[in-house]
C-alpha cells in the first residue's frame, strides 16, 4: 500500500485489562498484531489503560473493523485485554468502529 493511501479514522479506544496488568506492554503486543495497512498511535498510559488512535485502510467496512479487531483480542498475548471508548461524552453502545466517521453533536466536524 502506498504510503499516502487514504486511511478511514476510527475511534481513540482505551485497551484494558486485568487488575495489575501493565498497559504498555498490552499496548506494544497490540501494535504488533495490527492488520497489514492499519495503523495504530498511541496517545496516552497510565496504570490501567492504554488510549491508542486506530486508522483502517480507508476501504475498510465497520463489519471488518469489527472483525479484524476481535480476532486481534483473541490472541494469546493479549488475552484479558479489551477495548473500550474512552470517556469521551460518546452515547452508550457506540463502537468503537463507529466513533470518526460522521460528527457527533455538540462538537465540531
Amino acid at each position: 500500500m502506498h504510503p499516502l493511501a487514504p486511511f478511514r479514522q476510527l475511534a481513540q479506544v482505551a485497551l484494558v485489562g486485568p487488575a495489575g496488568a501493565p498497559p504498555a506492554l498490552a499496548a506494544i503486543r497490540f501494535l504488533a498484531l495490527l492488520p497489514a495497512g492499519w495503523e495504530a498511535t498511541l496517545t496516552g498510559c497510565d496504570e490501567t489503560a492504554a488510549l491508542l488512535r486506530l486508522s483502517a485502510p480507508a476501504a475498510t467496512t465497520p463489519a471488518e473493523a469489527t472483525t479484524a479487531l476481535a480476532a486481534l483480542l483473541a490472541d494469546p498475548a493479549l488475552a484479558g485485554w479489551r477495548l473500550t471508548l474512552p470517556d469521551d461524552g460518546m452515547p452508550e453502545g457506540r463502537h468503537p468502529h463507529d466513533a470518526g466517521t460522521a460528527p457527533r453533536a455538540g462538537r465540531p466536524g
